[in-house]
């Protein structure tokens, strides 16, 4: 019988990815992809596929959330997909859960589509399962050294701020405004010291007056003189100086 499998990955070209690397693969059928945590839990549920690739980091709520949400029997043998740094990735090896670090190419996409064909069916004590995976959340979220959520002040009070809802982050004097796609905060600390808290694999400092969350970045120009200028998904526009070309260059290509 075919592996039914389920595709999630905030990341369209992720996605595409997957599914082209698949395409060859004679035993194994796409039932469903999920851009975000909360479709991915309805299609697990609804398809009941053998096999999830996850990204980790996905929106409301990201990867483990999602483990953590599914309440069938049996769980799908689950292949991670991550980009978070060696020390993180410690914990799937010691839980003896399959990752794919990203960017990851086809030879490694096929070892652990290999692992998942052996597993498959396999998982026969479930209360060990969920307890290697719940380990496995507590001991990457306690290696993460990054910022995960702003405390700004709004009309309320005092509000929590997802990093990932950040689109860019600009300086404002001796503060930091947030931009977001509902609106700007404020936070009273410096670029500068903002950015050793962020994410590298999500955050980028794209010029002394902007940091920007790669997720939000739809396109690349040249501009005049070395420089660059990078459009977000909401079309706002965002210089990249040519003090910081060459590294954000480096984490385009690692990233993608």
């Amino acid at each position: 019988m075919a592996i039914r499998a389920v595709i999630v990955d905030d990341e369209l070209y992720a996605r595409q990815k997957i599914r082209e690397f698949l395409r060859s693969e004679k035993d194994v059928d796409i039932v469903g992809e999920a851009g975000n945590g909360s479709d991915a839990i309805k299609i697990i549920r609804a398809e009941k596929p053998d096999l999830v690739f996850l990204d980790v980091q996905i929106p409301e709520p990201d990867g483990f959330g999602v483990v953590e949400a599914l309440d069938q029997e049996p769980l799908p043998h689950i292949v991670f997909a991550t980009a978070y740094n060696h020390y993180a990735l410690r914990a799937f090896e010691i839980n003896a859960l399959d990752y794919l670090l990203k960017p990851f190419d086809q030879d490694r996409f096929r070892e652990s589509l290999k692992r998942a064909r052996r597993m498959i069916g396999m998982e026969k004590n479930q209360e060990d399962f969920r307890a290697r995976i719940k380990s496995l959340i507590e001991d990457v979220r306690a290696e993460s050294p990054y910022l995960r959520k702003f405390l700004v002040q709004s009309k309320r009070g005092i509000r929590f701020l997802k990093a990932e809802d950040v689109l860019w982050i600009e300086a404002s004097g001796s503060y930091a405004a947030l931009h977001t796609e509902t609106g700007e905060h404020l936070l009273h600390e410096t670029l500068s010291d903002l950015e050793k808290k962020l994410n590298p694999r999500m955050f980028i400092r794209t010029h002394r007056s902007f940091i920007v969350n790669l997720e939000s970045i739809q396109e690349v120009q040249p501009y005049f003189h070395g420089e660059s200028v990078i459009i977000l998904n909401n079309n706002r526009r965002i210089n990249v100086s040519r003090s910081y070309r060459e590294n954000f260059r480096k984490i385009l290509d690692g990233r993608f």
